[in-house]
């Protein structure tokens, strides 16, 4: 079948995301230059997340091209206070 996109789901209202400009429905192209098209959410979120404090750069298809977002990453526990769940937010 065709390959699969990656869109974001949900943004955090006071992460770095939010802050560089990411936003609900993005489509994700690539991260850190490296195409995700066809890749799994599992296998994508292992190339996102890293050391609080760095940076990780994302590839976001816009009309007529890519606009490419650069994110510090901050330590989850900053941003939820309980326990996260397997996609990284808010266990249920």
């Amino acid at each position: 079948g065709d390959p699969a996109s990656l869109y974001v789901a949900h943004v955090h209202p006071e992460g770095p995301a939010q802050q560089a400009g990411l936003k609900h429905g993005d489509e994700i192209v690539t991260v850190n230059g490296a195409p995700v098209t066809g890749k799994t959410y599992e296998q994508v979120i292992p190339m996102v997340r890293g050391e609080a404090g760095t940076e990780v750069k994302l590839g976001v298809k816009v009309e007529g091209g890519l606009r490419e977002i650069s994110i510090t990453r901050i330590a989850g526990e900053k941003l939820y206070k309980g326990q996260m769940g397997p996609h990284g937010g808010p266990a249920r």
